[in-house]
């Protein structure tokens, strides 16, 4: 949501209001001294601590502006928090596909580092390439901090084997690396789902921690801390009054509802210099309908939806009874981000009531028509986008993005440019690759305009990547990426994709040629060395390709997208080596799939070929030329089918296939 930094006599507001402390909030953060304490303790001592507890009980909080800096210090390497929804603009149709939720935790964990380094990596192999060196014979220990991870729950049902993936990737990664200590945020209902993806990896030695209310005495620290040095007073008993007023039972206050009361009562009167009421109902409600009228003023802005319409959904959520229905999922989400309603339990559609029943009077006094004008904000808009993307909404991503862009003032050249990057990366995962290469043009021709040449060679590799998945296109990637490789001319993933195109453009030695100075240059990047050792593994090289596919095995990347084309080459170098139990061995170890990818296939047929089974070969390589994703390049077309017409593959089949068809006409 786009902030609102409201101010008295100049000094912004020390209450945060239904947003979490972040840790530049460190000094207006009280109430939770013995949970840091407790919690940061039980973080350095288990593999694994699961910290959990209803939306808006503090969680993000009590990390980010409690424990955090009672743990950071020479003792401990300690990762900034990470997250598993992207928030980056790289354009990421320049990167091998890979699992979003893997590419963002670990580009929060290490938001300086090149994209390129964190691609194809596992959480594992990230964890250990940045261990530390021992300390007097003990290793340091890594403190990992996963915020939010209910947030890998999101998105349509057919993401639910990928999650799968990520969460076990993740928990293996702390057998993987024994000096880590993972410490994970997740809301209650997503509790039971986490430790079971746990318990198989980690077993017993897994802490949790339940963040709940604040206790009375907390609750009070909470008003009057955030105060001092303001220059604002409270009355005796004032703090006592306010918060026995928002009190649940006898111990126990709502968090994200103090916070609310207490930033409205601040802005409620600039000439007072009393921050707490004296008549505590009548104005805590006048405060409390002021929050929630600025809330639903920007979750309106934010997601276009009528104010009118957010009222009645929230009116009808306070009726005595009652729960508003047909909420936009985007927007029943963000409204209960922002406390303001909660799921009720139950099956079926979705049904929402208050998250308090002390907001129902606020929400029926709410100012009708005079709602404040949230200040405009396109970088928080395309937060937003970011979060809709990630939840699989590509449309209102797209929405959120444009009116980011509308949003932008003359001369915000950089942040147009990232908006139109991002867009690429949507039209990207919808799989319309003429409306992403206009946009990654878009975003190139902007950071010219900076100049940027880094970022103009990063779209511009964007555009050849996808010109180089399109059948028969390859020169064309090749034009674009010499011009990307041209503006970065040290960079190893430009000039190693430039390397596949050349290939792919049925130019191998050029492709082995800069395949070899990135190599040269940079030492075992993982995807240049994928990339050479398929080739030579094709070109029939079978000893180079070898030795190139067992250093990329050795450095254990992760990359789903091309690991079974890379252990399909290495069957083929075996084959070719007369290794054929190996090759055999290789392909039945392998995840192949139904198979859409046309090396791949080639690879294996040709493996078949070489261990005497004609008609699987003939059969594979069909398969081969019908393959889009990708498809074969030119040269190793004709090669298929020549194999095909030589081997007597059934007529039958021939006629009906027409990718086989076509290639023989």
């Amino acid at each position: 949501m786009s902030p609102d930094p409201m101010t008295h006599r100049g000094i912004p507001s020390p209450y945060v209001g239904s947003r979490p402390y972040h840790d530049a909030d460190r000094s207006l953060f009280f109430g939770r001294d013995d949970e840091s304490s407790a919690l940061a303790d039980l973080w350095r001592g288990h593999r694994l601590t699961v910290v959990h507890g209803r939306p808006g009980s503090g969680k993000t909080s009590l990390l980010r502006s409690g424990v955090l800096p009672l743990v950071r210090g020479p003792a401990h390497r300690v990762l900034p928090v990470g997250r598993t929804v992207l928030r980056s603009t790289f354009p990421m149709a320049a990167l091998p596909e890979q699992d979003p939720h893997t590419f963002a935790l670990l580009s929060s964990w290490s938001p300086d580092a090149s994209p390129i380094r964190l691609s194809g990596l596992s959480v594992g192999a990230f964890l250990r390439r940045g261990e530390c060196a021992p300390r007097f014979g003990a290793p340091r220990t890594t403190l990992a901090a996963v915020d939010q991870a209910e947030q890998v729950f999101r998105g349509p049902p057919d993401r639910a084997p990928a999650r799968e993936r990520f969460l076990a990737e993740m928990f293996a990664a702390l057998a993987e690396s024994p000096a880590t200590r993972l410490l994970i945020v997740v809301r209650d209902e997503r509790l039971a789902e986490i430790l079971t993806a746990a318990e198989r990896f980690v077993g017993g030695s897994i802490a949790r921690f339940e963040v709940g209310p604040l206790r009375r005495a907390a609750a009070i620290e909470a008003v009057v801390g955030p105060l001092r040095g303001t220059g604002r007073a409270l009355g005796p008993g004032a703090a006592e009054r306010l918060v026995d007023e928002l009190r649940d039972g006898p111990d126990a206050v709502d968090p994200p509802l103090l916070q609310m009361a207490c930033r409205g009562l601040w802005e409620a009167d600039a000439a007072d210099p009393r921050i707490a009421p004296t008549r505590p109902g009548p104005e805590i409600d006048r405060a409390l309908a002021a929050s929630c009228a600025r809330t639903l003023a920007g979750l309106a802005a934010d997601h276009g939806v009528g104010r009118g319409a957010l009222e009645s959904w929230l009116r009808a959520a306070s009726a005595p009874g009652g729960s508003a229905r047909e909420i936009p999922t985007a927007v029943a989400r963000a409204m209960e981000d922002l406390h303001l309603i909660k799921a009720r339990d139950g099956r079926g559609a979705p049904r929402y009531e208050l998250r308090h029943p002390r907001l129902a009077a606020p929400v029926r006094r709410l100012p009708r028509g005079r709602w404040p004008s949230p200040s405009p904000d396109p970088s928080a808009r395309l937060e937003t986008a970011a979060t809709a993307l990630s939840d699989g909404d590509h449309g209102l991503a797209r929405w959120h993005a444009e009116q980011a862009a509308r949003l932008c003032r003359e001369g915000d050249l950089r942040l147009l440019a990232q908006i139109e990057s991002f867009l690429g990366d949507v039209a990207h995962r919808q799989g319309l690759p003429v409306a992403a290469t206009a946009h990654y043009r878009a975003a190139a021709h902007l950071y010219g305009a900076l100049p940027d040449s880094a970022a103009v060679a990063w779209a511009l590799t964007a555009v050849g990547r996808l010109k180089l998945a399109e059948h028969d296109r390859a020169v064309e990637a090749v034009e674009e990426l010499w011009a990307g490789a041209g503006r970065a001319p040290n960079d190893p993933t430009v000039q190693t994709v430039l390397g596949q195109a050349l290939y792919d453009a049925g130019r191998p030695q050029a492709a082995l040629a800069v395949l070899g100075t990135v190599l040269h240059r940079h030492g075992d990047t993982p995807e240049a060395l994928r990339a050479r050792g398929e080739i030579l593994a094709d070109l029939g090289d079978s000893a180079a390709a070898l030795r190139d596919l067992d250093r990329l095995d050795r450095l254990d990347p992760r990359d789903p997208w091309g690991a079974p084309s890379v252990r399909a080459a290495r069957a083929l170098a075996l084959a070719s080596e007369g290794r054929l139990d190996a090759a055999q061995r290789e392909l039945r170890e392998m995840a192949m799939g139904d198979g859409d990818s046309g090396p791949l296939l080639w690879r294996v047929a040709r493996v078949q070929e070489l261990s005497g089974d004609h008609d699987a070969a003939a059969r594979l390589a069909v398969r081969a030329l019908a393959a889009s994703g990708p498809p074969l390049a030119p040269h190793a077309r004709r090669a298929a089918t020549d194999l095909v017409n030589a081997t007597g593959i059934p007529s039958a089949a021939r006629a009906t296939d027409p990718a086989v068809r076509h290639s023989g006409d």
